[in-house]
C-alpha cells in the first residue's frame, strides 16, 4: 500500500472517530520576485521539511481538544536517516508544547494513537 493511500484511510478513521485531521504538504515554492531581479523561495507547511503528515486536533474530555501530529509510513518504507532526524526533531518539539505526536503504519495503530492521546500520553 501506497503512502498516499494509508493516508486516505486513516484521515477517514480519524474523522469517524472524531479526530480533526488536515493534510500537511511541506516543501517550497518559487516565485519571481517583481522588485528584484531574483527568484523568492517561500517555504509552506508546518514544521518545514520534518512536519508530521497529518496535523489537527483530537476533542478531549471537557470539551478542549488537543493538537496532535501524525508521521503515516507506508508498511516497508524507509525513510532517510536525515528525514528522519528532522521528523523526530518535530515531534519531540511538539510534544514539548503539550501535544501528542507519533508514526503510524496502519488505520488500527492511529485509532490506537488517538486512544492514546485522549488518555494523556504523549505519544
Amino acid at each position: 500500500m501506497k503512502e498516499s493511500q494509508l493516508q486516505k484511510q486513516v484521515r477517514l478513521a480519524l474523522s469517524q472517530a472524531g479526530a480533526l485531521m488536515f493534510r500537511n504538504n511541506c516543501g517550497n515554492a518559487e516565485y519571481w520576485n517583481e522588485h528584484s531581479a531574483d527568484v523568492d523561495r517561500v517555504a509552506y507547511g508546518v514544521g518545514g521539511p520534518g512536519g508530521s503528515d497529518l496535523i489537527g486536533m483530537v476533542p478531549m474530555p471537557g470539551g478542549l481538544g488537543r493538537p496532535v501530529a501524525i508521521e503515516l509510513k507506508a508498511p516497508g518504507a524507509r525513510t532517510k536517516p536525515a528525514r528522519a532526524a528532522l521528523q523526530a526533531q518535530f515531534r519531540a518539539l511538539w510534544r514539548s508544547g503539550g501535544g501528542f505526536a507519533c508514526v503510524v503504519r496502519s488505520v488500527d495503530e492511529a485509532l490506537a494513537a488517538v486512544a492514546r492521546c485522549k488518555a494523556g500520553e504523549s505519544e
